[in-house]
């Protein structure tokens, strides 16, 4: 997979070393669904408003930012290294960044 990819197509597939790493199980799947239902109320779509969204999802949920940023990552990359994570999704848009994590926790972690 070329790194640039997943600008322009939603990944169907995951970086296995990542995903082993950060999507060990499916507490991560039910956090995931959690924090994507939650973004569907988010206003404003930039790069400040969602990295604050996030970590203040991950204070409500009692873990820590990581647990959230890696998996997102992973979903809406499909890789487990990148550009910043919260530019990315700004960048991508709302229905494609919801799209991509609908796909992941739909199909994460591999059984």
């Amino acid at each position: 997979m070329e790194y640039s990819d997943y600008f322009f197509t939603d990944p169907k597939s995951f970086d296995e070393k990542p995903v082993r790493k950060r999507w060990k199980d499916s507490s991560v799947t039910e956090l995931m669904n959690r924090y994507w239902l939650s973004l569907h109320d988010l206003i404003k779509w930039e790069a400040d408003s969602l990295e604050e969204h996030l970590r203040s999802f991950s204070e409500s949920e009692e873990v820590s930012a990581g647990k959230l940023i890696h998996p997102t990552r992973i979903a809406i990359s499909g890789q487990g290294v990148g550009p910043s994570l919260f530019e990315l999704m700004a960048l991508l848009g709302r229905e494609r960044v919801l799209r991509r994590l609908n796909y992941a926790i739909d199909n994460l972690p591999p059984s």
